[in-house]
């Protein structure tokens, strides 16, 4: 048998002490605060159940804890740390973050503490962590300018972190860093561009399979780009030098993109300053020709009108077009009506 002889008995008990045994003891926030509020008896395995309790419970659920028992769960924390191998440290504070404890809690703790030693050490860190440790600072509200660079001083053993792994190919996702760097609130031209290191990182993740972007998959990086700050002249064109590449992928990809998609990508080219017919950029036929046959509501003819402004359309060139946004009437209850409140380029 599997445990010790064809014993059904025997097996059913194995099976329940098992269960037992990975199965976390459920615990009300009544007896986790009581708890917490004396923390000194609590050991790692305390901590563990309690925290995967709290998760449960949805974010936020730290500030719903009395004001003893929040800092009794990051004393209790700081006192398991020397227990924790690296791994399980992170592990404990992306656990904390989803939990709801922000850069505020965690200022001048012993927590904090540690946290910044392991991202000082950043030449160590490799492909896992370091996307974890970039989603706890995001996940925790912290500010790359005002926190990773000034306060902690951290930024340059982070930014030559993501360098080795964009430069090696192992990045967990090029979007993972992405998208923690604009949630901090990288801006492109200020924390990227003047520092060759972060801009060698930020390129590699950009250029990343570009060749096997996916329909969505543009639209996505376009906003990465625009969240980061990055004007299409100045930093697509100028310090980047990938026009050509996002220029190639907006071609390919425009046509077979889904309605939502096609209606973003037009946003997010007027947010960047695009400019229609530079260069290697699309002309407006070219932009419409990819997009036709959307079904736009008001609200998105009007983000559509406004972004095709900024890219330099004239009027007479939207109406030789038969860009029908500006007289569509107003939805009425019913499918009917949110039908005629749709317009089709």
């Amino acid at each position: 048998g599997v445990v010790g002889g064809d014993d059904d008995d025997a097996v059913a008990a194995a099976v329940e002490q098992a269960r037992r045994l990975i199965t976390v003891p459920p615990m009300t926030l009544e007896e986790m605060s009581d708890k917490l509020q004396q923390p000194a008896g609590l050991n790692k395995v305390d901590l563990n159940v309690m925290l995967k309790n709290l998760r449960k419970m949805g974010p936020g659920t730290y500030h719903s804890l009395p004001e003893g028992a929040r800092a009794g769960l990051m004393a209790l924390v700081a006192a398991r740390l020397p227990t924790m191998r690296a791994i399980e440290e992170l592990r404990t504070l992306a656990s904390l973050a989803m939990i709801g404890v922000d850069a505020d809690a965690m200022r001048g703790t012993a927590v904090e503490r540690s946290f910044v030693a392991k991202l000082a050490a950043g030449h160590d860190l490799a492909a896992f962590p370091l996307a974890l440790c970039l989603d706890i600072l995001a996940t925790m509200s912290y500010s790359w300018s005002r926190d990773v660079v000034h306060r902690l001083g951290v930024s340059r053993p982070l930014e030559r972190a993501m360098k080795r792994q964009a430069l090696s190919q192992k990045v967990y996702t090029p979007t993972y860093f992405l998208d923690a760097l604009r949630t901090m609130g990288v801006d492109f031209n200020r924390d990227v561009a003047g520092s060759p290191t972060f801009l060698l990182a930020v390129d590699h993740c950009l250029r990343w399979r570009m060749d096997q972007m996916r329909p969505r998959d543009v639209a996505k990086g376009l906003t990465y780009l625009a969240d980061l700050g990055c004007e299409w002249g100045r930093d697509v064109e100028g310090t980047l030098r990938m026009d050509r590449e996002w220029n190639d992928a907006v071609r390919v990809n425009a046509p077979r993109m889904k309605p939502r998609e096609k209606v973003q990508l037009v946003h997010v080219l007027g947010r960047m300053r695009y400019r229609l017919g530079r260069g290697n950029n699309l002309s407006l036929s070219e932009l419409l020709q990819a997009l036709r046959g959307v079904a736009l509501r008001p609200a998105d003819a009007a983000l559509v009108w406004e972004a095709l402004g900024r890219m330099g359309a004239t009027p007479q060139g939207l109406k030789d077009y038969r860009l029908l946004v500006s007289d569509a009437p107003p939805a009425a209850a019913g499918d009917a009506g949110r039908r005629a409140g749709r317009q089709r380029w």
